[in-house]
């Protein structure tokens, strides 16, 4: 419990320090651009994320889970299994960049879809590093390899934005990052890869990767289609802000979910073999997750979009009502998302596949009235598929872990409660229109820190541990 718990507070510390930094370079740096430039990136990235799936190729999870006996030649060849994939992919994104510059009308594609393909190619190359330090709970090594990496990649994207270098800033940020990554994955990581290579090896988990696989490379297509559809038909400049309010939600997401569930897996798959004790993990995980993770969505949902027009400046204000969309229902997502961390720790990825692939196809078949129902929809159908999993999941959740319908509910009602009293408060707050510029912030500062109060005394009442915790801290103190 001591090792999950270390685990738990780095994952986090390091998250909340990876994109806090990550934040404040993109709040920086989108000062200097126009949406456009974030739209012709969000382009790119789209294709990237899809390699970066499809290069994992399944294979980092059950680097976590693999007991074997064939542990080196199974590492190395899954290492030059991704590699090789990683070159291929790239290699394809390269040559096809001057088909979708033209397609896009924008001649700074092809600059952006060559960074991609060579960030891909090394984030490929710090898979198995990474898995291997996921496997050890070295996560205190995880968070620094992405802080120093975030904050290398962020100074030199900033150096060329503000000398006037527009999407090659963004591009040169993101290359950046990806070979500070890699580099520090390898210096946290004793392993190195030999030259073997052995089919046999990796054939042994075949089946359970290509469930995770599968599952990857339909969930990068679906949450990345929207935005090329966007591009075509509403332009950059429209993509920019939808992509904004993305990368908002993407931001909050890996600060506070993704991190939990990196060690929600590690630390379940330990017990894999065990229903009762792994029932036991899991629910007082999200018992705690529960007090956190959704009232953070709630109030960045309620706070930033009158922040844009001070911060970001007024070409960032229409951004609005995709954001209300994306991070409200991030609320409920902070704590479903844990599910897929579950059944990939009991080796069952094959419920993250069925939830994916019906989500997906109902979402696609939505996507035929985007372009006479404009980007919003697009945002209301992202909400949607998020969303339409869920059910099937509590279903699959309560056979295969003897997770009760009553246990769920008793896990997450501090989120429930938390999460009414903010609205009500929100409801109820006194705002002025009037006010301008700074001045128009005070009120939602106001609000922002009355919502931390009724988070606190939520988690104070229904956390055992958080107030054992802080009369320990006091003790302390007092002696």
């Amino acid at each position: 419990m001591a090792s999950a718990t270390s685990a738990s507070f780095w994952a986090v510390a390091g998250g909340a320090g990876t994109r806090g930094l990550s934040f404040l370079v993109f709040l920086l740096i989108a000062r200097q651009l126009a949406p456009a430039d974030m739209g012709v990136m969000a382009i790119a990235l789209a294709f990237g994320l899809f390699m970066d799936a499809l290069n994992e190729l399944g294979m980092s999870d059950q680097v976590v889970r693999f007991k074997g006996p064939d542990s080196a030649p199974f590492l190395s060849s899954v290492f030059w299994l991704q590699l090789g994939v990683s070159v291929l992919g790239g290699a394809a994104l390269v040559l096809a960049s001057p088909w979708l510059a033209a397609h896009y009308k924008e001649p700074t594609v092809v600059q952006a879809c060559v960074g991609v393909a060579v960030a891909a190619v090394l984030t490929a190359a710090s898979q198995v590093p990474v898995a291997l330090l996921r496997r050890q709970m070295a996560f205190r090594a995880i968070a620094i390899r992405n802080t120093v990496a975030t904050l290398l990649g962020g100074l030199f994207g900033l150096m060329l934005a503000y000398q006037g270098h527009g999407v090659l800033a963004l591009v040169a940020m993101h290359v950046a990052n990806a070979l500070t990554a890699t580099v520090v994955a390898f210096v946290s990581c004793t392993w190195r890869p030999n030259g073997v290579f052995r089919a046999d090896t990796v054939q042994e988990v075949r089946a359970l990767a290509m469930h995770s696989l599968g599952t990857r490379l339909i969930e990068t297509v679906t949450s990345r289609v929207d935005q090329l559809l966007i591009g075509s038909f509403f332009g950059t400049t429209v993509l920019g802000l939808y992509a904004l309010a993305v990368r908002f939600f993407d931001v909050i997401f890996q600060t506070v979910c993704s991190p939990i569930a990196a060690v929600l897996f590690s630390y379940l798959a330990e017990r894999h073999e065990d229903p009762v004790a792994l029932r036991d993990r899991y629910l007082l995980a999200l018992r705690n997750l529960a007090l956190l993770a959704p009232p953070v969505f709630l109030m960045a949902a309620l706070l930033l979009p009158p922040a844009l027009g001070v911060l970001f400046g007024p070409k960032w204000v229409p951004v609005a009502p995709y954001l209300h969309i994306m991070l409200g229902t991030g609320a409920v997502l902070a704590v479903t998302f844990s599910h897929t961390a579950v059944f990939s720790a009991i080796g069952q990825p094959r419920v993250n596949l069925w939830v994916s692939t019906v989500s997906s196809l109902v979402w696609l078949a939505s996507l035929f009235f985007l372009p006479a129902l404009g980007a919003v929809y697009a945002a209301v159908l992202w909400a949607v598929r998020m969303a339409l999993g869920i059910p099937i999941q509590l279903v699959a959740l309560r056979r295969l872990t003897r997770v009760s319908v009553s246990d769920y509910a008793q896990a997450v009602a501090p989120a429930v409660l938390s999460s009414v009293l903010i609205l009500v408060l929100a409801w109820l707050w006194p705002v002025s229109g009037s006010a301008e510029g700074l001045d128009m912030l005070w009120p939602w500062v106001a609000l922002g820190l009355a919502c931390l109060l009724v988070v606190g005394v939520t988690a104070w009442a229904f956390s055992a541990a958080l107030r054992a915790r802080c009369m320990k801290l006091v003790g302390r103190g007092a002696g």
